[in-house]
């Protein structure tokens, strides 16, 4: 899930998941191998035009606040529960496998960028995560806060998903920390 990236050229043929040959909207196939139920598949679209002038979508303009990939999930309904699901992304680097981790990443408290987070068929990418609290940085289950980048802010259902009509306005980020019971924290400035 991350690996090197892979070049995976796009076609207007009407064979690659396009439409019809010719008509401007191009597709592409990823290889079955490259992921499996529960893995996340992150890719960006890059162009040239004629006149040799490169773009990139998404535009990854921040490193520390923009999203660097789109993505999805390979069948993320194989975990069924009654509970929302959300499934996180991270190098082990950054956030480490428990319950004991060394503070580094974002089990620290500068914490760092680089967390995927896929949440009702919605992925969002480059999340800053940092430990919160000082008083729990050394027990087995640590609090993290996730700060999502003002470009793609943490959507959630609001009324009728079990939370008061009072609360469906408020961040993304306080309803994650709710969910999976993560104290919040003010967005990055």
């Amino acid at each position: 899930m991350f690996g090197s990236e892979v070049a995976v050229p796009m076609f207007d043929d009407g064979a690659h998941g396009d439409a019809a040959a010719n008509d401007g909207i191009y597709g592409a196939v990823l290889p079955a191998s490259s992921a499996t139920n529960g893995q996340m598949v992150r890719y960006y679209i890059s162009a040239t035009d004629v006149n040799g002038r490169a773009s990139r979508w998404p535009l990854f303009t921040d490193p520390a606040s923009t999203a660097q990939y789109l993505g999805t999930v390979v069948n993320p309904n194989y975990v069924t529960s009654s509970i929302p699901v959300i499934h996180l992304f991270a190098m082990p680097n950054v956030l480490q496998p428990g319950p004991n981790t060394s503070s580094t990443g974002a089990d620290s408290q500068a914490g760092s960028s680089g967390v995927s987070v896929f949440y009702d068929g919605e992925f969002y990418d480059n999340i800053y995560v940092a430990l919160r609290g000082n008083s729990t940085a050394f027990y087995p289950k640590k609090s993290h806060r996730f700060e999502f980048n003002r470009e793609h802010l943490f959507r959630h259902p609001g009324v009728g998903f079990g939370w008061p009509e009072n609360r469906v306005h408020e961040s993304g980020e306080h309803l994650l920390s709710r969910i999976i019971r993560i104290p919040p924290t003010c967005a990055r400035g």
